[in-house]
């Protein structure tokens, strides 16, 4: 869930517009979402659509930032920029997890930045009104973070992965939905860093080619989020208290990672015989089946989809 004092001020802001109004917005981006040839043009064109977009995927893009930062463990960042901030939903991930950093945020969109400024009011954050191929920082960042930008690039896609690369001095955070085409997003992205010097953080145990690419398969994780009363209804098809978030994602790092186990990348089924997809520090993709007589069927018992097994 959302941050307490966050979720009340979502809440008052769409206090005066009606329910249809925001199911409405909510029907058009949607559509325009899942139509991958429908036009480029922004679908958050005012205040209520970017009030709309937030009410509907903020709790699940910030349960899924929370998930995927808490991969980078210990690690401390002076300085860190937020690509394509859109609702605030990372930026208050990362500034709940780095007290102290310097952060900065791009967008864009003026109505999601408006949103974004006031969701994040008093979190010491500064927002720049601007795009990555122009903006021109006196100096790299520690951390960089962008999640559900790629996949709106074109032809440029390629381009932009170096550049923000470029302006990381240290790791780089990707986030994207966890499907085939996601995948397809975070693996080119993938491919660019190691090519460029970059070192796999997460989720690949490996820096060999993925294992996944031209199978039926793709790497892929669930979040699962609970759905608030306001949350339900905007969905009409939301009948649990629950939904499940999925996404791809990446992290890379200028310093060499020390590889070690397999990531579990499907859920485990079973019982006495538990199975599971991994995907192993050799480079190798295998779905295993282990029963009690295996050493390692305590820890797949408790693992979650996505914990690293060692």
């Amino acid at each position: 869930m959302l941050p307490s004092i966050t979720q009340e001020r979502l809440q008052s802001l769409i206090t005066d517009i009606p329910l249809d109004h925001l199911k409405s917005r909510i029907e058009r981006f949607t559509a325009r979402y899942r139509n991958p040839d429908a036009p480029k043009q922004d679908p958050i064109n005012d205040d209520v659509a970017a009030l709309a977009y937030a009410a509907l995927r903020m709790p699940s893009t910030y349960a899924v930032a929370q998930k995927i930062l808490s991969n980078l463990g210990d690690n401390d960042y002076d300085s860190i920029l937020d690509i394509g901030a859109g609702t605030g939903a990372l930026l208050l991930a990362l500034r709940e997890q780095y007290e102290t950093s310097d952060i900065h945020a791009l967008e864009t969109n003026k109505h999601m930045l408006a949103l974004a400024q006031t969701l994040c009011e008093n979190k010491k954050i500064t927002f720049h009104k601007d795009q990555i191929q122009s903006f021109k920082p006196t100096t790299n960042f520690s951390l960089v973070t962008i999640s559900y930008v790629l996949n709106e690039m074109g032809d440029d896609r390629a381009a932009m992965i170096k550049k923000i690369w470029s302006l990381t001095k240290q790791d780089l955070v990707i986030i994207e939905a966890g499907t085939p085409r996601g995948f397809a997003i975070i693996d080119e992205a993938r491919t660019i860093i190691l090519n460029n010097g970059g070192h796999i953080m997460a989720p690949c145990p490996h820096e060999f080619s993925c294992p996944l690419m031209g199978t039926e398969t793709w790497c892929h994780f669930e979040k699962r989020v609970a759905r608030s009363r306001l949350h339900k209804s905007l969905k009409p098809d939301a009948e649990r208290g629950y939904e499940d978030e999925p996404f791809s994602y990446l992290i890379a790092s200028r310093t060499p990672q020390k590889q070690h186990g397999a990531r579990l990348i499907s859920r485990v089924h079973g019982g006495k015989v538990l199975s599971a997809d991994m995907c192993k520090e050799d480079g190798t993709y295998e779905r295993i089946a282990v029963s009690k007589r295996d050493d390692i069927f305590s820890k797949i018992r408790r693992a979650d989809w996505g914990d690293l097994i060692d």
